[in-house]
C-alpha cells in the first residue's frame, strides 16, 4: 500500500508514531468530494438544472445515491488517516484508524512478538510504481507488521532506521538480493 504522506514521529520517549493520510491524498480526494456535494445537491434539488423536467422521478434518488457514494470516497481520502502507535514503555503497537483524529483502535499487538524491522523491496507493475515496504519481522517468520510504505527508497530507509533505533531492534535491509543486517 503505497501512500501519499507518511511520518514517524516521536511524541514522547516512550511512544512514536507513525501517521499515514493527508498530504496528496487529500488533493487527490478533493475533486471527489466537491463533485458529490454537487451531485447530491442536484439530487436534492436544492441545485436547479434546466432539464429538471425530463429526468423522470426514479433517477433523483440515483443521482443522490451516486453524490453520497463521491462524497464519502472524497470525504475518506480528504480526511481519512491511519496512526500506529510503537509503545516502548509498555511493549504494545496500536493501529488506530479516525478522520482527521484518531476515531478507532483497529488493534493491539505485542512488540515482544517483533526482533527486526525489515525493508523490503516489491515490484511494481505496469499500473503501479515500485515500493519499498517498512515492517516489524515476526519471529520465527510469521506474518509481518506493515508500518509504512513509500516509493522512494531513501524515504523507507530512513523511516525503518527511526523505527529501528526507537526500538533497540536490528535493521534488516531486504530491498536488495542480499539481505543485510545493520
Amino acid at each position: 500500500m503505497a501512500s501519499g504522506t507518511v511520518s514517524f514521529r516521536q511524541i514522547t520517549p516512550d511512544i512514536l508514531e507513525v501517521r499515514e493520510g493527508g498530504g496528496y491524498l487529500s488533493v487527490f480526494g478533493l475533486p471527489f468530494l466537491l463533485a458529490g456535494l454537487f451531485v447530491t445537491l442536484v439530487g436534492l434539488r436544492i441545485v436547479p438544472v434546466q432539464n429538471a423536467a425530463d429526468v423522470p422521478f426514479w433517477a433523483w434518488p440515483l443521482i443522490v445515491l451516486l453524490g453520497v457514494v463521491f462524497v464519502a470516497v472524497g470525504g475518506g481520502l480528504v480526511f481519512g488517516r491511519r496512526w500506529i502507535l510503537l509503545d516502548a514503555g509498555r511493549g504494545r503497537i496500536a493501529k488506530r484508524w479516525g478522520l482527521l483524529v484518531p476515531m478507532r483502535t483497529a488493534g493491539e499487538y505485542a512488540l515482544s512478538d517483533y526482533d527486526a524491522v525489515a525493508l523490503r523491496f516489491e515490484a511494481g507493475d505496469s499500473d503501479s510504481a515500485d515500493a519499498f515496504p517498512v515492517a516489524l519481522r515476526r519471529h520465527g517468520g510469521g506474518a509481518e507488521f506493515r508500518l509504512s510504505s513509500s516509493t522512494s527508497f531513501e524515504t523507507s530507509r530512513d523511516a525503518a532506521g527511526q523505527g529501528a533505533r526507537f526500538l533497540r531492534l536490528p535493521l534488516v535491509d531486504a530491498a536488495t538480493a542480499h539481505e543485510t543486517q545493520v
